[in-house]
């Protein structure tokens, strides 16, 4: 039987490829994920889009790459005030084909699988977690510039690309991406030439996955729609570090750890591969999450740097560092960790993750999500270590939990006679004045730190009014106490509630940095647009001098043309004289 599909002419053209190892890459300080130079060892570079808009109007822009053919066109966009042209590929692409005939190289940008050494070849059409793969939404966009570079009839009201748009949305603060091979399929179902196309390993990912390990950051890029994205590992892997690490689980109850371990879980199984998240959505469900057990993160305010964020992946730190921290927390005493010895960091960094997950205690229904979970911290080992971490990571499932230490209570100081002593530590908290009304730190909120301080105030008097009072005991319902105890429970709620009240302060002075770094930006813009006007005032200045001189010259003819009229006339009337 003969078959009846259709066969692609482009079917036998290819895209060309440049990988990472044939850059070089140049970043921004401020902005190193999103605005580089990559200059290319075949010669020339490219630039994103966005490096040519300010940063209040990259929002509507999309993300995508031009090379040094389009700078000078750009630049020049750029300068006479059309930087809508710039937002959108299909804009800039058209824009060069109608206007000076010129086709655009069309760059599409491949994010690359995990490596597990520098030797491992990227294979473009892996399958699985190996697989290269590319933002769906731009490829969309790709599609309809491609077929108008090849004068193809293709309506942009055609519902074939409609339907294949709908199915490639963004919905609910998620992006899909494809792979390579579903890429090629794609292309040949529409007519593609795909030797218009250039499939180049993204600058931007290649940049932060370099910050990720020199750092406990997670590994960021951006979408097409210009938003920071993280794919579902990583996202888990964050969520793992942001509300699992640095609580001592021993003291939480078992509905409180499925409570919160559940959704991070669920998320694991739900989700497709290749699916990438807002960054921005992800803190946000931590940040509700922690509201949900303010009890049990609010003493997490202040916690130690268990990541080791200034040091260096490969420096080498006492194994005394994770020990005392297994002590405090009840974590897995790991067999590489002895005494006087020294590991990396990006070991440590690896092993607290692992050490917090496994003190949890929910048995082994966690063997698939912590295998997972070490999977996505592999971007924060470099490349040659990390199928011998992975390794040993799994296999230390099987090591038993350390005892569990009863810890022994200090003696208890003396408090301060407030009356003998010279100095005190007490710290004394005002109530804060009504502020500006027009500031939503100070109108909006005063209610709530009113109320913080009035609470930390009356506490300070209850512990003045017991501390001379000696030995005593109290009848609680819990049964009887003793008057130590009492004013330990005192000082723990005390120092809690002004531990919450320095991060809700931490917060507001967040909000008003938030404030003035747009207040900046809006200065920013408005002086842009002051120059413009200024320009502008300018140029209509030297017209109008223009149209004066113009009316001046007039008025001179006009006086001439009056004294010639006025020579006639005494010259006719003399004739008529003499007649």
């Amino acid at each position: 039987m003969i078959s009846t599909q259709k066969i692609s002419k482009y079917k036998d053209t290819q895209w060309k490829r440049i990988r990472a190892e044939d850059m070089v890459i140049e970043t921004d300080k401020k902005d190193p994920v999103a605005i580089y130079k990559a200059e290319l060892s075949g010669g020339g570079f490219v630039v994103p889009n966005i490096s040519f808009l300010p940063e209040k109007k990259r929002d509507a822009s999309k993300y995508f790459l031009m090379d040094h053919d389009d700078y000078e066109h750009a630049s020049k966009l750029y300068a006479y005030g059309k930087k809508d042209l710039l937002k959108v590929l299909m804009f800039f692409g058209e824009y060069l084909l109608k206007v000076f005939g010129k086709r655009k190289t069309i760059y599409l940008r491949a994010i690359c699988p995990l490596r597990m050494s520098t030797t491992e070849e990227v294979d473009d059409f892996g399958t699985g977690n190996k697989a290269t793969r590319v933002f769906a939404e731009e490829v969309f966009d790709v599609i309809q510039l491609a077929r108008l570079q090849q004068n193809e009839k293709f309506a942009r009201d055609d519902a074939k690309l409609i339907r294949l748009g709908n199915k490639w949305n963004s919905e609910n603060g998620y992006y899909q991406t494809i792979t390579l091979a579903e890429l090629n399929k794609v292309l040949d179902e529409f007519e593609v030439d795909k030797s218009l196309l250039t499939v180049i390993d993204d600058p931007g990912q290649i940049t932060a996955s370099k910050m990720t390990l020199q750092s406990d950051r997670i590994l960021k890029i951006l979408s097409y729609d210009n938003c920071l994205s993280v794919d579902i590992p990583q996202c888990i892997l964050y969520a793992v570090k942001s509300l699992i690490v640095g609580i001592k689980w021993e003291k939480v109850s078992e509905n409180s750890k499925l409570n919160i371990i559940t959704p991070i879980w669920d998320c694991r199984w739900q989700c497709k591969e290749g699916l990438y998240s807002i960054y921005d959505h992800i803190v946000h469900q931590i940040k509700v999450k922690k509201m949900e057990h303010l009890p049990i993160y609010k003493s997490t305010i202040k916690r130690p740097d268990f990541f080791m964020v200034s040091k260096s992946p490969e420096e080498n730190v006492d194994s005394d560092i994770y020990i005392k921290m297994a002590e405090e927390y009840g974590l897995k005493m790991f067999q590489v960790f002895r005494e006087d010895d020294q590991v990396p960091v990006f070991v440590m960094r690896t092993l607290v993750v692992i050490g917090f997950l496994d003190s949890l205690e929910l048995g082994s229904q966690m063997d698939d999500f912590r295998n997972f979970v070490i999977g996505a911290m592999l971007t924060m080992v470099p490349v040659d270590s990390r199928p011998l971490i992975k390794e040993y990571l799994i296999n230390s499932a099987k090591e038993p939990l350390p005892e569990k230490k009863v810890p022994i209570p200090e003696p208890r100081k003396p408090l301060p006679n407030p009356e003998t002593s010279e100095q005190t530590s007490e710290i004394i908290l005002e109530i804060p004045p009504t502020g500006n009304p027009d500031c939503p730190n100070c109108a909006a909120n005063r209610e709530l730190e009113v109320n913080m301080i009035e609470t930390v105030q009356e506490l300070q008097k209850q512990l003045k009014l017991m501390e001379p009072q000696g030995r005593m005991v109290f009848g609680t319902k819990e049964g009887i106490i003793s008057h130590d105890d009492q004013i330990k429970e005192l000082e723990e709620e005390l120092l809690e509630l002004e531990e919450l009240g320095e991060e809700y302060f931490t917060d507001s002075t967040e909000v008003v940095r938030i404030h003035i770094e747009t207040a900046d930006e809006d200065l920013e813009e408005l002086q842009e647009e002051i120059r413009e006007a200024e320009l502008e005032l300018k140029t209509l200045l030297q017209a109008n001098k223009r149209l004066l001189e113009q009316i001046e010259q007039l008025e001179k003819e006009l006086e001439i043309e009056n004294l010639d009229f006025e020579i006639s006339k005494i010259t006719i009337e003399t004739s008529q004289i003499t007649s």
